[in-house]
């Protein structure tokens, strides 16, 4: 995903996505491992203060399940909580993670800021 042009590609294959659904997308990226309630969402993706209907997350979720999961039928990375919303797992392996920090910021100070603050966040897990 390159926020600055707001491009989403899958295998290197660009996706056409919705305004919606980019925005959905890049919340959950900005939210990884968080369980998030679709109010939160709601308010957060498309700034409603108050909440008729908390279907639209659903179908927004099942379309980017779609385009962006291997087996949307069982997501890996776009996870149900049940009784509260959904949460976003990352999945990655280091390299990949490291790939594509670098080249988001194209610094190796970055990339350490990145990785120690994830540390912090995390202690338990193997960066």
């Amino acid at each position: 995903m390159d926020f600055e042009r707001r491009v989403v590609s899958k295998r290197g294959e660009p996706l056409k996505l919705t305004p919606a659904e980019y925005n959905l997308l890049s919340h959950f990226l900005q939210n990884p491992d968080r369980p998030l309630t679709r109010d939160m969402i709601l308010k957060s993706v498309w700034g409603y203060e108050s909440f008729p209907n908390t279907r639209t997350v659903d179908a927004h979720v099942v379309r980017l399940r779609q385009k962006l999961e291997a087996d949307p039928n069982a997501p890996r990375h776009f996870l149900t909580v049940h009784g509260v919303g959904y949460r976003f797992a990352l999945g990655v392996t280091r390299s990949s993670l490291l790939r594509v920090a670098y080249r988001a910021s194209g610094s190796p100070l970055k990339i350490f800021e990145l990785f120690h603050g994830l540390w912090l966040e995390h202690p338990e897990d193997d960066l």
